[in-house]
């Protein structure tokens, strides 16, 4: 990232269904977003690589006779969630 980009938003996680990190799509404020991944060495690659998984993808397999809700945005998804788990 560059000196000039604005700051984090948010990070949201994009794990493999053992739930092993895959990459990241970092928000940033006003209304921007990055992909990174890890390199192995406590870093990251500024990009996603070759391949893409659902959100929260480990956590939908944990639960296969769940109802799917597709939120517009995973800032509304997280608070969504918050909820729906207090209610649960």
């Amino acid at each position: 990232m560059s000196a000039s980009m604005p700051s984090a938003g948010g990070v949201f996680d994009h794990s493999f269904a053992a739930g092993a990190l895959l990459y990241q799509v970092v928000r940033h404020e006003p209304k921007d977003f990055s992909q990174r991944r890890p390199d192995g060495k406590g870093g990251w690659v500024p990009d996603a690589g070759d391949r893409r998984v659902v959100y929260r993808w480990s956590d939908l397999l944990r639960f296969p006779d769940a109802t799917i809700f597709v939120c517009e945005a995973r800032r509304t998804e997280e608070a969504d969630l918050a909820r729906w788990l207090q209610v649960g």
